[in-house]
């Protein structure tokens, strides 16, 4: 919904809801990065259909694509890296939280980038009946499981 054609997406937190992302991202045409700190499941990452993948414990992977993305959606429920995710996102690009991070944990960021970069920051639980019903009928027919 909230991705254009063109849009270069990224997935924070490749793991159960994660893994899920990346697979509708890649069968939806969008360039798909995956970023995790387990590097170890690269391989593991490029098979759902990422593109190529971050290692987030590497500053040179962070630096190499600042600016980059237009979507980034962060299914991790910690906010420890937080910043990463507002430098590697583009001039207009968009967070998508959907990590839900225990309610005695606060977010500390810097709001420059979010200025600066005119950067939104977004958060979803669950969409309506239809867009949920829209989701699970794209699943099916695109063999997103």
């Amino acid at each position: 919904l909230h991705c254009k054609k063109g849009f270069k997406t990224a997935v924070a937190g490749v793991g159960g809801l994660g893994h899920l992302a990346v697979k509708m991202l890649h069968k939806m045409g969008y360039e798909v990065a995956g970023i995790t700190t387990s590097i170890n499941k690269e391989e593991e990452i490029k098979k759902l259909g990422a593109d190529f993948v971050i290692d987030f414990n590497n500053n040179s992977h962070i630096n190499k694509y600042e600016d980059y993305f237009d979507f980034i959606i962060n299914t991790s429920p910690v906010y420890d890296g937080f910043e990463k995710l507002l430098k590697i996102a583009g001039m207009g690009g968009i967070i998508c939280q959907v990590g839900f991070p225990d309610s005695s944990e606060k977010a500390q960021f810097s709001f420059e980038p979010v200025i600066m970069k005119e950067l939104q920051i977004i958060g979803s639980l669950v969409g309506s009946r239809s867009i949920t019903q829209e989701m699970l009928d794209f699943c099916a027919d695109n063999d997103v499981y």
